[in-house]
């Protein structure tokens, strides 16, 4: 994949790369495009990393997942509801910095007590495809760097969490996690969530821009 992303950038013929790796001119196509997207949004990471101070989201060490089982509760685009008719509540391992959850707002259910997680591809494929619509989604509502710090960098926070420790959690989770970041890689986003980092891309939002 990385000499074939190195092919496409260097002689801009995704034709020419498509018939040297013996793919389709859409696979070739596709995977062109979500590289340069994956640049861009990463560009665009490393900003608020940088200018990021810390954010406290613990009360002590970070918030374990709730896993879910096959079709327990109820499944959203952010993960699994595990209520069983329960309000929403801020799980008891969050400071307030974090949101306070709230159905209507489904980012927020990322704090939720009742939030759960599928051990599955599908839904590792849709945290990392929300992990790359948020930095262009905040691009285009935060008219600031402090406005992005209270806003979105909680969520972008807790998904990190959220990925590292499903990942370190076994030896197959860690293998999971690897094949649902090549999915996402080559542009098999989750649909929900690629749309909406279409729409951004449509309107003219990237990557590579800063905050002030």
């Amino acid at each position: 994949q990385r000499q074939m992303c190195i092919r496409d950038r260097e002689t801009g013929d995704i034709e020419h790369s498509a018939n040297q790796h013996q793919h389709t001119i859409e696979t070739s196509r596709k995977h062109y495009i979500a590289v340069e997207n994956r640049i861009a949004i990463t560009e665009l990471n490393d900003y608020f990393k940088n200018l990021a101070t810390t954010i406290n989201l613990y009360r002590n060490e970070p918030v374990g997942i709730r896993e879910a089982e096959t079709d327990e509760g109820h499944q959203g685009t952010t993960g699994r509801c595990l209520s069983n008719g329960e309000g929403p509540r801020r799980h008891d391992g969050f400071t307030e910095a974090t949101p306070e959850p709230r159905c209507s707002a489904m980012l927020t259910c990322f704090f939720c007590a009742h939030y759960g997680l599928e051990r599955s591809l599908d839904e590792l494929v849709m945290l990392l495809s929300i992990r790359q619509w948020l930095p262009l989604h905040s691009k285009s509502k935060s008219l600031n760097i402090d406005e992005h710090m209270i806003k979105f960098e909680p969520m972008i926070r807790r998904i990190d969490d959220l990925l590292a420790i499903f990942s370190t959690k076994s030896s197959e989770n860690r293998a999971l996690y690897e094949e649902a970041k090549k999915q996402v890689e080559w542009g098999n986003l989750h649909p929900y969530w690629s749309l909406k980092i279409a729409a951004l891309e449509h309107a003219g939002i990237e990557g590579n821009g800063e905050i002030e």
